[in-house]
């Protein structure tokens, strides 16, 4: 449609655009046991974007809310952790206590399924324990009712797995009435900035994986990368990248 009539995507979606949106920066990749790590993420956090996320997994409660606590520290501000669904009920029960707000800001993905009873019942269990979750759901009756009972500490749902631009508005819809802020996935990074610079009331700031996306736009006609935590909407028609041919 925006090519058709020569707008950027976010020009259809609002009359007034955000010129620019705001990123968040992951690299699940990254070993914090390394020796590289503390540079690693000092530089990362140094790049001026809104905060920094890190894996966690396959390693003692104990241990993962130590890296979780050296990883604030190099940044030198509190740090999203992502546990890519490999902790678990249990394990998640272990590491909550361990975590503090002014070290990680939320633990993405905890459980293995993104289902209603289960994160209900890690609510009631893990009082405080902020949690975030979206990107594993494609079904909007499953995001509602989430969103009313679990009240994530962020909605992290993918633009293009939740069925794409169009029904991701009415994802934005629910997240708004929840109240619940939202972090687009930085999986379909490309439509998920036009998104959030149409309704930036309602999104924050967007996933930028700093080693996997790169690797992406190899594949595209010119590059969309963050300058100072911000990247600016492209001002060509549709997504304003094209794919190499």
């Amino acid at each position: 449609h925006g090519r058709l009539v020569d707008l950027p995507v976010a020009a259809l979606l609002s009359d007034r655009p955000a010129p620019r949106v705001p990123v968040y920066a992951s690299w699940l990749s990254l070993d914090l046991t390394s020796t590289s790590a503390p540079a690693s993420v000092k530089a990362t956090a140094d790049g001026g974007f809104a905060f920094t996320k890190w894996a966690l997994r396959g390693a003692e409660a104990a241990e993962m809310a130590l890296l979780a606590e050296r990883a604030a520290k190099w940044a030198g501000d509190s740090v999203a952790v992502d546990a890519l669904g490999a902790w678990g009920h249990l394990r998640t029960m272990e590491v909550a206590p361990l975590l503090t707000p002014e070290t990680v800001r939320w633990v993405e993905d905890p459980l293995p399924r993104t289902e209603q009873a289960a994160y209900r019942q890690l609510h009631r269990q893990t009082e405080g324990l902020r949690v975030a979750f979206g990107e594993r759901l494609s079904h909007p009756e499953d995001a509602r009712v989430l969103l009313e009972h679990c009240r994530p500490e962020a909605f992290t749902f993918d633009a293009v797995w939740c069925g794409g631009i169009t029904e991701a508005q009415g994802w934005l819809g629910a997240a708004h009435d929840a109240k619940v802020p939202v972090h687009l996935h930085g999986r379909a990074f490309l439509p998920a900035v036009h998104l959030a610079a149409a309704f930036p009331h309602v999104s924050g700031a967007v996933e930028y994986q700093v080693v996997w996306e790169p690797r992406r736009q190899r594949a595209l006609c010119g590059t969309l990368r963050p300058d100072g935590g911000h990247v600016a909407i492209p001002d060509r028609p549709g997504l304003g990248m094209e794919v190499r041919r």
